[in-house]
């Protein structure tokens, strides 16, 4: 890393802000600034800006720490930890948090201090919607780089143009009326420029701390929350698709190697559903991720317990599983009452669970059904029954079925 003489932004006004003219502030915050739009205009979000790894060398502001950055097409794939929970943000909201960054970086660039100084730095010191566009609640809402870059430029254009024009003043009073310089009043440069930066910046010391700390994590957490249900009911979805297709249902890699080929983090996954079990699919979620042990120690009795609160009688995954715990005796219903998991082997509920997810056109449970009918457990022995849900299930494409089905028609 480049050497900074003058280490961080926060020491460099620490030690020199006394010494600091406005156009020597405007001069920092149009660096910083410029900097900033280079990576924007590279396709890249910092997201970690503030005055701690913003970087003085020879009065010239260096980015560093970009441990965080990334490119905003990837954005969209990024976690963020919000509480625990993991929110899919979207890219553009990175790219306006480096405003809301530079926004703040002014105010302390402009003042010395960072904002609330004397205030405790926890979830009380919030920051609600100022004046300035770089603070706007509704990130659209704020600048893009570029057009902070430009105001800036503009600022500092007409500033020095005045400035310029105030020497002229002077030098031809100077000349003709032999006029003392000193007597020129220059501070309405530095005015002028005060006002310009503090319109920019406009009431950011004054704002209403906890309205928008509440106002933005809501927004974010209502945000998050939308990601999650979705993220769920597709695992929900794949899950279904999985059995539909015969797949192992006891096997953990199928839904390993989804939540790697999705990017998704299995243990937010689990966390968020031990705090949102109002849901059918989170209750069956929490379930199978139980059943299987993922994230957690494997519990078939407890899944069991979750699949069977399920409140959604017509909950296809649920009728199935807790007709797999009936069977086996996992808690997995039919199935675990038929092994005898978790629970006391049961058969005839086994059946029961079974008929009932049968019914509901799931391929597996007729699967199943049908071999209860074919070799009598739970009911009495019926092969027409066996072979008319094994035609049913193999209509729906589950081979194991059509193998039965061709078998049982060859026999009888």
């Amino acid at each position: 890393m480049e050497y900074a003489d003058s280490g961080t932004l926060k020491n460099y006004l620490k030690e020199n802000f006394e010494c600091l003219t406005w156009n020597d502030k405007y001069n920092l915050a149009y660096q910083l600034t410029s900097a900033v739009s280079c990576l924007h205009n590279e396709r890249i979000v910092h997201r970690d800006l503030h005055s701690g790894n913003v970087l003085v060398h020879q009065n010239t502001i260096k980015l560093s720490d970009f441990g965080l950055s990334k490119r905003i097409e990837s954005s969209s794939n990024t976690k963020t930890k919000f509480f625990g929970v993991i929110p899919y943000v979207d890219p553009k909201r990175f790219k306006k948090s480096d405003i809301y960054s530079v926004g703040v970086l002014f105010w302390e660039i402009s003042s010395g201090q960072p904002p609330f100084a004397a205030e405790e730095y926890d979830i009380d010191l919030a920051l609600e919607i100022s004046q300035g566009q770089c603070w706007d609640i509704e990130p659209d809402n704020r600048s893009t780089i570029n057009q902070v870059l430009e105001r800036l430029k503009a600022i500092i254009t007409k500033t020095t143009e005045n400035h310029q024009t105030e020497l002229n003043l002077q030098s031809t009073l100077t000349d003709k009326q032999n006029f003392n310089p000193i007597n020129i009043d220059t501070s309405n440069i530095n005015n002028s420029l005060h006002g310009e930066m503090s319109q920019i910046i406009e009431n950011f010391d004054k704002m209403n701390t906890k309205e928008m700390v509440y106002t933005t994590l809501t927004n974010e957490v209502i945000s998050s929350e939308k990601n999650l249900n979705k993220i769920v009911n597709d695992i929900v979805k794949y899950i279904f698709q999985m059995v539909n297709e015969g797949k192992d249902t006891k096997t953990i890699k199928y839904i390993l190697n989804y939540f790697n080929d999705n990017k998704i983090n299995s243990k937010e996954i689990y966390d968020w559903l031990l705090i949102n079990q109002n849901n059918s699919d989170f209750i069956f979620l929490l379930g199978y991720f139980n059943y299987l042990g993922i994230e957690t120690s494997k519990d078939r009795k407890k899944a069991f317990n979750l699949f069977i609160k399920v409140p959604e009688q017509n909950h296809i995954l649920t009728q199935y599983y807790v007709g797999l715990c009936y069977q086996v005796g996992y808690g997995t219903c039919g199935y675990f009452y038929f092994y005898g998991i978790g629970i006391s082997v049961n058969y005839q509920k086994a059946f029961e669970l079974y008929q009932q997810a049968a019914n509901l056109g799931h391929c597996i449970a007729q699967y199943n059904l049908a071999d209860m009918y074919e070799y009598g457990k739970g009911i009495e022995k019926d092969i027409n029954q066996a072979i008319y849900w094994y035609d049913k299930s193999a209509k729906q494409g589950y081979q194991r079925a059509q193998n039965k089905l061709e078998k049982l028609r060859k026999n009888n």
